[in-house]
């Protein structure tokens, strides 16, 4: 599914974006960005929590928010080059 057509299909959703990642690794970094990034551009009824590398100290404050969507925004290990 396509950027704009996730946003689409969670326009009617209460929607939760977490962004995971750690700012002084490099790409663990991308997380964050992405939830920074979004959170300038989009105006919905959309919420964003940067957790860092302790999402597990945010789980009240995402519970509490009600949410019907969490979306966790991470980078993921490969044995790819930097930025791939």
């Amino acid at each position: 599914m396509r950027y704009h057509e996730f946003l689409t299909s969670i326009k009617d959703k209460k929607t939760i974006f977490v962004g995971l990642g750690n700012e002084e690794r490099g790409d663990d970094a991308i997380g964050l960005y992405i939830i920074k990034s979004l959170a300038t551009k989009i105006k919905k009824k959309l919420k964003f929590l940067l957790a860092y590398t302790t999402p597990e100290n945010y789980l009240k404050q995402i519970i509490d928010s009600e949410p019907d969507i969490i979306c966790f925004i991470d980078a993921v290990r490969s044995n790819k080059k930097e930025g791939t």
